[in-house]
């Protein structure tokens, strides 16, 4: 209701304007994959808020309230984009078992941000931290898209034996590293007893010679 225009105008053209976009996600989804279209779709939604948030410095800028409105219903536009691409995201990166529990922890972090942003985000009060917030909660989530992995034409899993099974075979490839090691220091010990055994068998023959040879001379 703090935004330029009929705010029944506003409501209609944000439901709107976002058919299409969604849309859009199960073209891109499929053509670049899930996470460069959340990424598009989250610096766009970065940009359009920052805009707001520049043009709102601007006190004497012709159509200034109309052009913030529009801003911010593209920011809206394009977070709701993001959005449809993280509910393919969140039902393929968790396997079988715990893809309810996933899913449903996912959004229930997600509606936490729809709790607090009407006490964080005061259009009438604060405009200036209202715009600030938007910009920097977008920007965050381009950071957060960069740590994820595709999730494009991978096979879901069932269960959890694919981790079980990759840390036992690190845990056997070390194990194995180990015996090997040791092995070689076993088998390095007996030569080196075997020639001081050697050398005291030279040594000792040596000497009884040269007892043998005293016995001869008396």
């Amino acid at each position: 209701s703090s935004l330029a225009g009929n705010v029944y105008l506003n409501m209609f053209l944000v439901e709107a304007i976002e058919i299409p976009f969604i849309m859009a996600t199960y073209y891109f989804n499929n053509c670049i994959g899930r996470r460069y279209t959340a990424l598009v779709y989250f610096c766009l939604a970065t940009t359009s808020a920052f805009l707001a948030f520049v043009f709102h410095l601007v006190p004497h800028l012709p159509h200034r309230d109309m052009i913030i409105t529009m801003m911010c219903i593209c920011c809206r536009t394009f977070v709701a984009g993001a959005a449809a691409v993280f509910i393919v995201v969140s039902t393929e990166v968790y396997p079988t078992v715990i893809r309810t529990l996933g899913f449903g922890a996912a959004n229930t972090a997600a509606k936490v941000g729809g709790v607090l942003a009407p006490f964080v985000i005061k259009m009438d009060a604060i405009p200036n931290v209202a715009y600030s917030v938007m910009f920097v909660t977008c920007g965050l989530c381009v950071v957060a898209v960069l740590s994820l992995h595709e999730t494009k034409n991978l096979v879901m899993e069932d269960t959890l034996e694919v981790e079980n099974s990759i840390n036992s075979n690190v845990s056997s490839f070390n194990s194995s590293q180990e015996r090997t090691k040791s092995l070689r220091r076993s088998a390095s010990q007996p030569r080196i007893i075997i020639d001081f055994d050697t050398d005291l068998i030279h040594h000792r023959s040596y000497s009884e010679f040269e007892d043998d040879k005293d016995d001869e001379s008396d």
